[in-house]
């Protein structure tokens, strides 16, 4: 805010704690009036608790359904933009626009949407000329759906980025160990509608008995008795694949929008406990949940939306007791281009993830690359990459044993200009 740059965006894999950071921001700030929009009800409660965790005196208040704030002893508002987000501008009218020094909005890549844009243009955050008494913070792990309004609307920069593969790399995420399971499903007449696939044309695909079964089949051979969370496309898409995990003697509960938040609150209670081996959800779980106990995720959902993928894996990759990896079931289909593991690390398109760990896949080849200046074409495994190494340095021993001073003419000579890479180059002999 010191340079001028008073919309900030904070970009977070998902696990790594925004909720700390700001958290954090606000005690350093001192604890100025502040506004958080939220998207969903377990969003407040977690925010809330990580709050009071830093300051346990701190009065918080809460703006959704029944529960009201008061602007004369709360410092902290946490509401969600359902509650407050109407175009009427009833409730929000509540709070005064003069009243936050901070508004905060979570999971930030909901903000192109009406009710987002409504509370922020109550605070005069949007536009040309927004309000600079006041610092606009979002945090999100996925800033892709910004694009669509136009970064420079909302924010005046990035202030800070820390990714999945940091997180993995500095040893604050767990690695990923990642399937690609080829069902065959052809999505090439699949229509597309807001950057990812027709909701009821991929259903038709992807909820047939022979890809449930394999995806039971998959759960029954790597995940049982450990914590998976199963993607669906559809709520009758949930109810069939619970349905085979029970034939197959899985503990399963299907949690989707319609669940009671009760009932939500227990199976995810029983999922932890062990007393369920898997929860089967629509579209629920892609933010607002934490429990870094979920050692398998199985997307049974393929999407063209790198936001939508990021925040599925992210239910997986926070580090919990005896837990060394995350183990992902990624079910793709052919015909179309769709989000893979492989392509959020930067992988080749052709690369097998049969059980690879993908940190380590990712920064073997990045080193390769990077050293030797290999081509990535066509590779297909870290196998694939070591054969190509053999066949460089094989081919580095025959200029080193064949091509001699004698070899050339006159006054030409083969040369390593650099001793840490095996290259050589003809140069002139100085004599």
């Amino acid at each position: 805010a010191k340079n001028g740059v008073t919309r900030q965006l904070v970009v977070m894999a998902t696990g790594l704690g925004k909720t700390v950071v700001v958290g954090k921001f606000l005690e350093r700030m001192g604890f100025p009036n502040t506004y958080g929009i939220m998207h969903r009800e377990e969003l407040i409660s977690q925010s809330r608790d990580k709050i009071r965790s830093i300051n346990p005196n701190l009065s918080i208040g809460l703006d959704k359904a029944e529960f009201h704030p008061d602007i004369s002893t709360d410092r902290v508002i946490l509401a969600t933009v359902q509650s407050v987000g109407h175009v009427d501008g009833k409730r929000l009218s509540a709070v005064p626009k003069d009243w936050p020094k901070i508004v905060w909005t979570d999971e930030v890549h909901h903000a192109p949407s009406e009710s987002y844009l409504t509370v922020l243009d109550h605070f005069g955050l949007r536009g040309a000329q927004p309000r600079r008494d006041i610092i606009s913070i979002g945090t999100t792990a996925t800033p892709d759906r910004l694009d669509n309004l136009g970064y420079d609307q909302l924010f005046d920069d990035v202030v800070f980025r820390y990714g999945l593969r940091d997180g993995i790399r500095d040893g604050w995420l767990s690695d990923i160990k990642a399937w690609r399971i080829q069902t065959g499903a052809d999505l090439s007449a699949i229509k597309s509608r807001k950057g990812d696939f027709v909701e009821k044309e991929l259903d038709e695909i992807m909820n047939t008995d022979e890809h449930n079964k394999l995806a039971v089949d998959v759960w029954a051979q790597h995940c049982r008795s450990r914590r998976s969370l199963f993607f669906c496309v559809t709520k009758e898409h949930a109810r069939k694949v619970s349905e085979a995990l029970g034939k197959a003697g899985g503990k399963s509960a299907v949690v989707v929008a319609e669940t009671d938040p009760v009932e939500r609150r227990g199976s995810i209670e029983a999922l932890r406990s062990g007393e369920l081996e898997a929860i089967v959800n629509v579209g629920v779980f892609t933010e607002g949940f934490d429990l870094p106990e979920i050692d398998c995720i199985h997307i049974l959902r393929p999407t063209q939306s790198r936001a939508l993928y990021v925040q599925m894996i992210g239910r997986g990759t926070r580090k919990a007791p005896s837990k060394p990896y995350m183990e992902l079931f990624d079910h793709t289909g052919q015909g179309h281009d769709v989000c893979t593991v492989g392509q959020i690390f930067g992988l080749p398109d052709s690369w097998q993830l049969e059980g690879n760990m993908v940190e380590k896949d990712t920064a073997d080849l990045e080193a390769a690359v990077e050293d030797l200046g290999l081509s990535t074409d066509g590779l297909k495994s870290v196998k694939d990459l070591q054969e190509k190494l053999r066949s460089r340095e094989q081919r580095m021993e025959l200029i080193r044993g064949s091509l001699t001073a004698a070899d050339l003419p006159s006054k030409l000579v083969w040369v390593k200009p650099s001793p840490s890479k095996e290259r050589y180059v003809i140069s002139w002999r100085n004599e």
